[in-house]
């Protein structure tokens, strides 16, 4: 089976006024790019081969997923035009999508669905079948007659355990995320640790007081969060994120590259480099004054996670070397003590 990814460029206008430089497969759903849970699902249901439509090249994604390798799937891209419609891309991509079975995700949306989850009924199916709607939905296409099907007769399927989700705003993209955070965030592959229930944190993690964070909460890598800053419950830090002191952060995302300034209180928002976003009103203001919010370099985090951990490392170091140097001076001072007895004993 194979499988085809296309979100038509209509459905993702709503996204220029808040992520201008983020593609739509790459914005961060639990700060993980969307294409990847697309792809997780395709090696759950062992499709061996992908190929995504994008409106324009994009270096960041291509660099991220390359070919699919990492994940054990062959990945390819191919552009289609704003104005193409579902039966177009088929055409254009006529010689990918013959021979085998096909599914496609079609339109902007979020897949539910556990890792857990082997087989779905909708997958198994013999005849073409769908989810969703042509601009929204998944469907199954047979491998005899894909470019002749008319999708919009396609029977529905009825598949309890599969889902979608449509991301057609500000609004729905927080309220996706906050609730996949609170009550659904055993169903897929998370980044960072989860020795906790309801607690995901990255690598590189520094903060004054473990103990003091709320669930649910995930934290990406190469974060600090400074003393007496109140984090969570049900926030999403990205990577390269710095909470300085005193400040509250509850039921919001704070993107990669961020930096909350000290003693302020971010609650039901949305950080994103120098905007500060309100989800439920979709507007959004412009942060001037960097020291309550502003974007940080990731060159500059990283340099500070070397830093401290070259600090660490040399003081590791500067212990291990003193525990042979002790134990040579108590060997050193335990031979003068013998040598002072032996010669008591002599002189008697």
């Amino acid at each position: 089976m194979k499988c085809l990814i296309y979100s038509p460029n209509s459905q993702t206008k709503w996204m220029k006024d808040y992520f201008p430089d983020v593609h739509p497969f790459f914005l961060k759903i639990l700060n993980k790019p969307l294409l990847e849970y697309y792809i997780d699902f395709c090696v759950i249901n062992n499709i061996s081969e992908i190929r995504v439509m994008i409106n324009n090249s994009s270096r960041v994604l291509e660099e991220y997923f390359e070919d699919g390798t990492q994940w054990g799937v062959k990945l390819s891209y191919n552009l289609a035009k704003p104005e193409d419609n579902l039966q177009k891309i088929l055409f254009k991509n006529s010689n990918f999508c013959k021979d085998e079975k096909l599914f496609i995700i079609q339109g902007y949306q979020f897949l539910h669905y556990h890792k857990e989850k082997k087989q779905y009924r909708f997958l198994q199916s013999s005849e073409n079948t769908k989810l969703g709607d042509v601009k929204n939905g998944l469907f199954l296409l047979d491998r005899t007659n894909i470019l002749n099907s008319k999708l919009e007769e396609i029977e529905e399927c009825e598949e309890p355990e599969l889902g979608i989700t449509q991301i057609d705003g500000i609004k729905k993209y927080f309220a996706l995320n906050i609730s996949l955070l609170k009550e659904h965030n055993q169903e897929y592959v998370l980044p960072g640790y989860n020795n906790d229930k309801d607690e995901f944190i990255g690598k590189n993690v520094v903060c004054a007081n473990f103990k003091e964070l709320k669930k649910p909460i995930m934290i990406g890598d190469n974060v600090q969060i400074k003393s007496k800053a109140n984090v969570g419950p049900n926030v999403i830090l990205g990577n390269n994120v710095i909470i300085d002191s005193g400040t509250k952060v509850e039921q919001s995302i704070i993107y990669d590259l961020s930096y909350i300034g000290s003693d302020l209180e971010i609650i039901d928002k949305i950080i994103y480099k120098k905007r500060l976003i309100d989800p439920f009103s979709g507007e959004f203001t412009h942060i001037v004054d960097n020291f309550l919010v502003s974007d940080i370099q990731e060159k500059l985090v990283q340099r500070f996670f070397k830093r401290l951990l070259n600090s660490v490392s040399a003081f590791l170091l500067a212990i291990i070397g003193l525990i042979p140097y002790i134990f040579f001076c108590l060997i050193h001072r335990l031979g003068r003590l013998r040598s002072k007895k032996r010669e008591f004993y002599v002189n008697r």
